[in-house]
């Protein structure tokens, strides 16, 4: 535990705003305390994640919901942010919208992009026309 509370702390030190591989921490954390969530006290977290595996469940599985909406009040109770990770469906986008969650990712908000479509994204016309389609995806809930 010691060797990685290090870890993420020189990382920290280093990146300050900068977040871990997906996992690497939970990992670091539960080798050495699979069912504790004591550990959240000892790292520098600023943000926690909802696993796709949890969202891809919402809003129609309850342990998925109960889950990820009890994540999302942890979050807010301990002032990190919070993100959804795999928002495919207007529903999910509904339920993590209405639960305050402030960050979602997902093809449903916008799909994986070339370095082209990027660079016409945030500097030329497609731009305007990828934030329709979600300001769009937003009003459809």
């Amino acid at each position: 535990m010691r060797y990685c509370l290090a870890a993420v702390r020189a990382a920290t030190a280093l990146a300050p705003h900068s977040r871990p591989k997906d996992g690497s921490v939970g990992w670091c954390i539960a080798q050495r305390h699979p069912s504790s969530l004591s550990a959240l006290r000892l790292f520098p977290i600023d943000s926690l994640k909802i696993d796709r595996s949890f969202v891809n469940g919402v809003p129609h599985n309850t342990d998925d919901s109960a889950i990820a909406a009890a994540v999302i009040a942890l979050g807010q109770t301990l002032g990190v942010n919070v993100i959804a990770e795999g928002i495919e469906r207007p529903e999910q986008l509904a339920f993590f919208t209405d639960h305050r969650c402030a960050e979602w990712q997902g093809y449903l908000l916008v799909s994986p992009q070339t370095a082209e479509q990027c660079e016409a994204l945030l500097f030329g016309d497609g731009g305007a026309l990828e934030l329709e389609r979600v300001s769009a995806a937003f009003a459809a809930r």
